[in-house]
């Protein structure tokens, strides 16, 4: 019986390739073979799937207040130039005229109408402009749909823009006095209105006159 047992105890095991542990039928190695611990990876803070948030940056520190208003600035550099245009200081001349410029960005931009660069072209016409100001003021008034957002409060017409509007008003109250010089210069020959400007005496006479005129006409 005993001889049985230990064949069939030994019958159990295969000897290892190696021949130096035996390995089990079921493919197990016994307690005293060696296991490689497992390895843990360690994962994100957050849960899982959820994408990590990019940081956001503080905003920045600006301790350099302007005395003269409520800008406030990152460096001193940066203060003195800003505090320039309250002295009225242009320590920037123009070497092709009289002008003079408080940032060199000013006097570079000013520049280019010496030189004829135009790099601001208008993408619905062959016509380009010095300054992005230029190239606005040209697309909202050739371009853009016919919006005039400023009424006169006077008659029913209405401008594209506040300087029009404070143009056409003009029409409606002479900024002149009856006896000034100004009047004797620019005075209406078809009523008693006068105005500072012979330009404004034009487009008051355009606007009013011209179309009384074409009224007698039909």
């Amino acid at each position: 019986m005993l001889e049985r047992d230990a064949e069939s105890a030994a019958g159990d095991t295969d000897p290892s390739p190696t021949g130096k542990e035996p390995i089990t039928k079921g493919g197990a190695p016994h307690q005293g073979s060696p296991q490689k611990p497992s390895q843990s990876v360690p994962g994100p803070a957050t849960s899982a799937g959820a994408p990590s948030r990019p940081r956001r940056r503080p905003p920045p520190q600006r301790p350099h207040r302007c005395p003269d208003c409520d800008k406030a600035f990152s460096y001193p550099s940066k203060l003195a130039t800003h505090r320039l245009a309250h002295g009225g200081a242009r320590p920037h001349p123009c070497p092709d005229c009289p002008k003079a410029f408080s940032y060199p960005s000013k006097l570079a931009a000013h520049r280019l109408t010496h030189s004829g660069a135009r790099p601001h072209p208008c993408p619905d016409c062959p016509k380009s402009f010095c300054y992005p100001s230029k190239l606005a003021a040209h697309r909202h008034t050739h371009h853009a749909t016919d919006a005039r957002p400023y009424p006169c409060p006077h008659c029913p017409k209405a401008f594209s823009f506040p300087s029009k509007l404070a143009a056409h008003r003009l029409c409606h109250d002479p900024p002149t006095a009856p006896g000034s010089q100004a009047t004797a210069r620019h005075r209406c020959s078809s009523c008693d209105q006068a105005f500072g400007q012979r330009r404004l005496l034009l487009l008051h006479q355009r606007s009013h006159h011209q179309a009384e005129s074409q009224g007698e006409r039909e």
